[in-house]
């Protein structure tokens, strides 16, 4: 059974590729499989934001075969997360085909969940609405992220997966040899987080053109597991390449950042 949603289409259109007309809040409720096929024009609202995620079925799969921006990007993570870690075993088919295909999958932050805003940040996030994003909510919760995954035991059973965090790995190679010593402590279950960390991350420089910072993160990580990238719309994109000129590095670590740490780990 095929259902399709277009508020122009004739019912002969519908017809003629063997599809029943639906109201788009119904079809998104009873679909197992949703693909969108759109054409975007510029400033226009995403078809697919928090209300729509919220209606599909547990489980559901949606594919964009239209433009990226018709989908709320942001809601999309939280969306089909519902509240959940991703590194719960229902997400692990997820890094299985990752790892198959030999490829990274980029964790992304988002913004923080409503009890945690209204435990931790509500007091200040009116005044100062990126705490929640780029200063600081955003590093916590993508930081914290790992942080589970390292601890889940995924990389047990998927020993090539591969991960990439952004903005120089959200403060954890900073913290990596203060939580390593702390898991290590008597009364733990053993888990060798340096050493989980530094195999299955790699780390990029979005919004973090600190020379003090990749200097760090060269040092506990090695220059290959830095990637160059920028971080619009939160910060502007010219300062990044003028930056990464005169940082400290000789010429062959600047251009294993610039390019060839992404090229032998893309696949490029």
């Amino acid at each position: 059974r095929v259902l399709a949603s277009d508020p122009v289409a004739s019912d002969e259109a519908f017809a003629a590729v063997g599809a029943e007309r639906s109201e788009f809040d119904a079809l998104l409720e009873t679909s197992d499989v949703i693909t969108l096929h759109a054409p975007y024009v510029r400033g226009s609202k995403p078809l697919l934001g928090g209300d729509e995620f919220a209606l599909l079925k547990r489980g559901s799969i949606l594919v964009n075969a239209a433009r990226a921006e018709l989908i709320d990007i942001e809601a999309l993570i939280h969306g089909l997360a519902e509240g959940h870690f991703i590194d719960e075993e229902r997400y692990w088919p997820i890094f299985a085909r990752a790892e198959k295909l030999d490829v990274p999958i980029y964790l992304h932050p988002a913004i923080p969940h409503p009890d945690v805003i209204a435990a931790y940040y509500q007091d200040y996030a009116k005044d100062h609405p990126v705490l929640l994003r780029a200063a600081w909510g955003y590093t916590v919760e993508a930081a914290t992220q790992a942080l589970r995954l390292c601890l889940s035991g995924v990389f047990a059973k998927h020993d090539r997966l591969k991960l990439i965090l952004g903005h120089l790995g959200e403060g954890l190679p900073f913290l990596l040899w203060r939580i390593n010593n702390g898991l290590a402590r008597p009364g733990q279950k053993p888990v060798a987080f340096r050493e989980l960390f530094s195999r299955h991350f790699w780390i990029t420089t979005s919004g973090f053109f600190s020379d003090p910072a990749l200097l760090l993160c060269v040092q506990e990580m090695g220059v290959d597991r830095i990637l160059f990238s920028v971080d619009y719309p939160f910060e502007a994109n010219a300062p990044g390449p003028a930056w990464l000129a005169t940082v400290p590095l000789c010429d062959e670590d600047k251009i294993k950042i610039a390019s060839g740490n992404a090229r032998r780990l893309l696949g490029m």
